[in-house]
């Protein structure tokens, strides 16, 4: 089984990565304000500000999956799971661990061959903006890096739930 410290220092990147990107958000917030203001008060709409708040919103995305993972804020059925003793949601939780895993794995496998083509031919968007789309490819690589580790992290303490005393 995996030292319980190595799970905390993924616990805790994942929560680093998480609180740092919350601000992106902001920062999109306030570039799409800006935009609105500049297009109706002033009638001269910033063309590119949609485009990077659309880069902004990609990265954000991509980087916030572990944090949700390791505060158990994805979408689940809950119905008949809450209803189940601690040992048989485990049980679930490792039953579908392998749909995790291909996802993950398939979305890793992908994001890295989109990643290394993008950086190799230096990716930008298109006009009008032309702004670098590389860093939104590697941050699609880490985010979804991070999201399988903190999902490794979430299956080795689902094990540990296992193999406590008690009944299923």
């Amino acid at each position: 089984m995996i030292n319980e410290n190595v799970l905390n220092i993924v616990d805790t990147i994942s929560k680093w990565a998480g609180k740092c990107v919350w601000w992106f958000v902001f920062i999109a917030g306030v570039l799409l304000c800006v935009e609105v203001m500049a297009r109706y008060v002033f009638n001269s709409p910033i063309t590119w500000i949609p485009l990077v708040t659309s880069e902004i919103c990609a990265i954000f995305y991509f980087m916030v999956g572990a944090y949700t993972l390791l505060f158990k804020g994805h979408v689940a059925m809950d119905i008949f799971y809450n209803m189940a003793s601690k040992k048989k949601q485990a049980v679930i939780d490792i039953c579908t661990f392998v749909f995790f895993l291909l996802f993950c794995g398939i979305l890793l496998w992908t994001s890295f061959e989109e990643a290394m083509f993008s950086v190799k031919i230096l990716e930008t968007t298109p006009p009008p903006w032309l702004g670098p789309l590389w860093p939104v490819k590697i941050f699609m690589l880490l985010g979804t890096f991070l999201l399988l580790l903190q999902g490794i992290s979430s299956l080795c303490r689902t094990i540990n739930v296992i193999f406590t005393r008690g009944e299923l």
